[in-house]
């Protein structure tokens, strides 16, 4: 049964919410985008399904309302309600494969930002910079080569979730030489162009909150 009502549900910030937004908004789904202080998430941290954020509730056309956990949970759901999920079971796999690397992409950069000895973070900065993000770069260019999208012939969410990630570096490090490597992409700037050709992703772009810069 087709999904009636979502609400996302994060705190005031791209971060892991931000490619289901935006898989959303490619769609044409109108959703509630309900951003959480830290006060706030506090007092409802007890009664969520893990304790985590983010978190989608969706609404049923029969009135059932599921929450759902789990970043990567949420954008494959509504993927597979939108068509965005590739055309084939080898297409939805490889969709995966990039998802599970953006995974391992956040890993890295949750160690940078929760770590509170500045001089070792001052040297994982460095390492994002010259290791970490050429490293993925490099992965993201090798899944893509020279086709217009990372799997297939239209937009998946492996396409947006890409972009995404790479937006929201593009303002947390807006230094030329943390990014120079993605920057320098022809390959991953040309998917970005094709990404923001899409008039729901435009849009939202256009009148969401403003990314905050580390």
């Amino acid at each position: 049964m087709a999904a009636k009502k979502y609400k996302v549900i994060y705190f005031d910030s791209p971060g892991r919410a931000e490619a289901t937004r935006l898989a959303l908004s490619a769609a044409g789904v109108d959703f509630n985008d309900v951003r959480l202080t830290s006060e706030e998430w506090q007092k409802m941290k007890s009664s969520s399904p893990q304790g985590k954020l983010p978190m989608m509730e969706v609404e049923f056309a029969n009135g059932k309302k599921t929450t759902f956990c789990q970043s990567g949970a949420m954008i494959r759901f509504v993927a597979r309600e939108n068509d965005l999920y590739g055309s084939t079971n080898e297409e939805s796999t490889m969709v995966d494969v990039v998802m599970g690397t953006l995974d391992d992409f956040f890993t890295e950069l949750i160690k940078f930002f929760f770590e509170k000895d500045e001089t070792k973070k001052a040297e994982q900065k460095v390492n994002l910079g010259k290791t970490v993000i050429p490293t993925f770069v490099k992965y993201f260019e090798d899944v893509k080569k020279d086709k217009d999208w990372m799997v297939g012939t239209k937009m998946t969410v492996a396409d947006i979730a890409v972009f995404s990630l790479f937006d929201q570096l593009s303002v947390m490090f807006d230094d030329d030489d943390m990014v120079k490597e993605y920057r320098n992409s022809a390959s991953l700037k040309g998917l970005a162009e094709k990404v923001l050709t899409n008039n729901g992703i435009k849009k939202w772009i256009e009148n969401r909150p403003k990314p905050k810069k580390t």
